[in-house]
C-alpha cells in the first residue's frame, strides 16, 4: 500500500497474513466461521454443533488465537476441567499483506475458503427467502477495465476502510439492542478486490448493481 496507507490499515493488512493461514485449514475456517455467526461459545458446544472431536476443537482454537482470530472470554472449572470460552476477535478477512510470505500450499486453501462463505451465504438466503420485495440489500460486481497502480492502492484502501466500517456499525448496533431488545437480524457483507488477467464471460447483469 505503500506510502498512502494509514498506520491502522497497515495493522489489519498485517494481521490479514495471520488470517490467511488460519482459514487454510478447513476445520479451522468452520470453527472461525462458527464463532462469527453465534458469538460467544465453548469448545464443547462447537464441538456438539459441529461434530468434531473436542480434542480437535481445542486444538484450533488455540491455533485460532495464535494468529489472533479469536479470543479467550473466560474458563470456568467444571468437574475438575477448565471449559473454555471463545469468541470471534473482528470478522474474518484474507488481504495482500504478508502473500509472498505464505506456504504456496496454504495459499489455494486460504482463499478458496474466503470465497466460498459469500457463496454458501448467498444459497441459505435463496432457501430462506431472506431478500425479500423490500428493497434492503445489494448485489454489485463493477469490473474496472483501465486503472493505475495508485488507484488500485486507493482501491484496496477503501474496501479496508468500508471493512472498518461495517465492525463499527456492527458495534453500534450491539449497544442499540441492549436496550431496544429488537430481534437481531443477521447479514452477510463481502468484498473483494483483486486484479485479473482478463474478465471471464459476462452474465447477464454483469458490472450492474442490482437493488
Amino acid at each position: 500500500m505503500g506510502e498512502r496507507a494509514t498506520q491502522k490499515q497497515r495493522r489489519m493488512w498485517a494481521a490479514s497474513g495471520k488470517r490467511g493461514k488460519a482459514m487454510a485449514d478447513p476445520n479451522r475456517a468452520r470453527i472461525l466461521q462458527h464463532l462469527v455467526e453465534e458469538g460467544v461459545k465453548a469448545a464443547s458446544e462447537i464441538s456438539n454443533e459441529l461434530l468434531l472431536p473436542l480434542n480437535s476443537v481445542s486444538y484450533h482454537c488455540n491455533k485460532l488465537a495464535d494468529f489472533d482470530c479469536i479470543e479467550l472470554v473466560k474458563t470456568e472449572i467444571v468437574r475438575g476441567g477448565a471449559k473454555k470460552y471463545w469468541r470471534a476477535v473482528d470478522i474474518d478477512f484474507v488481504s495482500g499483506a504478508d502473500w509472498q510470505g505464505m506456504e504456496d500450499w496454504r495459499k489455494p486453501g486460504a482463499l478458496i475458503g474466503m470465497m466460498a462463505w459469500p457463496v454458501r451465504d448467498f444459497d441459505h438466503a435463496l432457501e430462506a427467502d431472506t431478500f425479500g420485495d423490500d428493497g434492503r440489500w445489494h448485489l454489485v460486481r463493477n469490473p474496472l477495465r483501465a486503472i493505475d497502480q495508485q488507484a488500485l492502492d486507493d482501491l484496496l484502501a477503501a474496501h479496508m476502510e468500508l471493512y472498518h466500517r461495517s465492525n463499527e456499525i456492527q458495534r453500534e448496533a450491539t449497544e442499540r439492542l441492549r436496550e431496544s431488545h429488537e430481534t437481531p437480524i443477521r447479514v452477510s457483507s463481502s468484498s473483494q478486490c483483486f486484479r485479473v488477467e482478463s474478465f471471464s464471460g459476462r452474465p447477464p447483469m454483469a458490472g450492474r448493481p442490482i437493488r
